[in-house]
């Protein structure tokens, strides 16, 4: 007599995300070992993300081309944005470099750009600030209604969009430097790390002394610190708090710098500093800002690694991304490792890249928290709605992320994510659409965890799966996976619809039905072959102008006899 099938129905398959850190054998079939430039849709699964369209086609910049250049890149290295008399307006730095027929570099030329349309447009620097100013790694900053370029060795700069044009913030009417009796401590806020926050241009990094923050006069960007026995504005409340004797593990250096919760975080590259009541109206006065708590031995990789989701900050340490909300409100919690289901992983990554370029960014529109590592191209996404089962965020991973940085727009009901791409993508991308900035398909990719089926000492003889799939827009085309003893040796192609109809007496229940929007869910059976004592399974489908998700994979087998 014939053995019966066993079927093996999985809802939903890998809607907690990746998990490469504990043992495949003992996961439930929510997880997934691999699970490629893709999301955790609206509905729980796990479906394809959007694409990286084009948005802007030219760079408009001037520069002299040495003589020997053979080749030249332009890479968009900063984005900011901000409300400015009732108009969004979108800043972003250009590097151009240069290279000779030996691949060295000739030339680098850096340029303060502003988005018109699909177009990217130098904007006219101050005059003691040449081109070629080292302004690549320069950190664009919205505060009380104005642009501020802010980079190292440089004066703070302002956005003029009356005359679209970039100043010196020093320009400005009733300029006031950090001064004391004997004379200035700065002539210009030169830093390169800033956050606005609570009223407040906060800097640090100015004469390149990266244990000093500089904060400025309350919804007055040009006024600093006044310490002169008789000073010039008696009604400045601008200040400096010095943080080198506070480091809990001797010393160390600002490397980012956040906001929270009235909370000032001053994140060093090996220790944390929290000083609480940061929003107080005098934070020199009595009862105003003061040392609440540090930590050593975290601390953040760089400077663009920390991001504030509203209700929590997250940050990229040198053991992962981790989270520090429940450590504010709590000192007994311990810093939450919010990446815990791909630590290996990510730690790996994280010490290979250039981790001055690894960026954070929270878009609220798409509920993600994207971790970028430009230099590999590559991206770890958390899913900010609900953690997994084992505590740390539900993870996918992006690849093909030719982009140095991440911009979220927000403005009157708008949302946007900008991108800041390299030569080929002529500057700036976006997050939108089905279709890649070059017109090429990009893959989805998910496998799962090894199926026992309940029966671990059993040969397993899969004969058929069945893959329900989300699918809106265009046909495609997938390719379906499986294998035995931990590998996807085996495969068969099949083609995806979308937005076929259903003509009477032609389509059968469970085949083929139709959701909101005249998207397609059909159910697609391959059948499979061979033997193994743990079964995987896993599917490939090419993205190009179509949008997938995948709703449900059953599974039947054949169970052998116990080896």
């Amino acid at each position: 007599m014939a053995k019966p099938l066993q079927t093996l129905l999985v809802r939903a398959p890998s809607f907690e995300g990746l998990n490469t850190e504990d043992s495949p054998l003992g996961q439930a079939l929510t997880f997934a070992l691999s699970a490629d430039n893709a999301v955790i849709d609206r509905l729980g699964r796990l479906g394809s993300r959007l694409a990286f369209a084009a948005d802007t086609q030219t760079i408009n910049v001037q520069y002299t081309t040495d003589p020997t250049t053979v080749r030249t890149e332009k890479n968009v290295t900063q984005i900011g944005g901000g409300d400015l008399n009732g108009k969004f307006v979108i800043l972003c730095v250009v590097q151009v470099t240069q290279y000779n027929p030996d691949n060295n570099v000739v030339g680098t030329n850096y340029f303060v750009c502003r988005r018109d349309g699909d177009t990217l447009t130098e904007l006219p620097l101050p005059p003691g600030i040449p081109g070629q100013v080292q302004v690549g790694q320069s950190d664009i900053v919205y505060f009380n209604d104005n642009l501020y370029v802010f980079s190292s060795g440089n004066p703070a700069l302002i956005y003029d969009d009356a005359n679209n044009e970039m100043k010196a913030m020093s320009s400005e009417p009733n300029w006031l430097p950090p001064q004391v009796d004997a004379g200035n401590l700065a002539d210009e806020i030169d830093g390169d790390i800033a956050l606005s926050a609570y009223g407040r241009l906060w800097v640090t990094g100015v004469g390149a002394d990266y244990n000093k923050i500089y904060y400025s006069d309350l919804l007055i960007a040009n006024q600093w610190y006044d310490g002169k026995a008789t000073p010039t504005d008696s009604q400045n409340t601008g200040g400096i708090i010095d943080v080198s004797e506070f480091w809990p593990n001797g010393g160390d250096r600002i490397v980012s710098l956040a906001a929270h919760n009235n909370f000032l975080i001053v994140f060093g590259r090996e220790s944390i500093l929290i000083y609480a009541n940061a929003a107080s109206g005098d934070p020199a006065a009595e009862g105003g800002i003061f040392l609440q708590d540090s930590m050593m031995n975290l601390g953040s990789v760089g400077r663009d690694a920390v991001v504030n989701t509203g209700s929590d900050v997250l940050f990229v340490d040198d053991s992962g991304l981790r989270s520090l909300s429940r450590t504010i409100q709590e000192k007994s919690v311990p810093i939450g490792d919010v990446s815990r289901n791909v630590r290996g992983d990510i730690r790996r990554v994280i010490g290979e890249a250039d981790q001055a370029r690894i960026t954070l960014s929270y878009w609220p529109s798409e509920s993600v928290i994207v971790c970028l590592f430009p230099d590999t191209a590559q991206a770890f996404v958390a899913s900010a709605t609900s953690p997994s089962s084992t505590g740390g965020l539900k993870m996918t991973k992006w690849n093909r992320c030719f982009f140095n940085k991440m911009f979220y727009y927000e403005n009157q009901g708008t949302t946007a994510v900008y991108l800041g791409g390299n030569t080929d993508q002529n500057g700036l991308l976006k997050y939108e659409g089905y279709t890649e900035w070059n017109g090429q398909a990009f893959t989805f990719k998910y496998s799962s965890m090894p199926l026992d089926f309940g029966e671990p000492a059993k040969d397993k003889f899969m004969k058929s799966i069945d893959y329900t799939i989300f699918s809106l827009f265009e046909e495609t085309n997938a390719t379906a996976r499986w294998g035995y003893d931990g590998n996807l040796s085996r495969k068969k192609a099949i083609d995806i619809d979308a937005l076929v109809p259903a003509y009477y007496n032609e389509a059968t229940f469970g085949d083929t039905t139709f959701g909101a929007s005249g998207s397609t869910i059909r159910r697609y059976r391959v059948n499979t072959r061979g033997s193994g004592s743990m079964a995987r399974i896993g599917l490939d489908i090419k993205i190009l102008g179509n949008e997938v998700s995948v709703q449900e994979i059953n599974v039947q087998t054949l169970l052998g006899r116990i080896n």
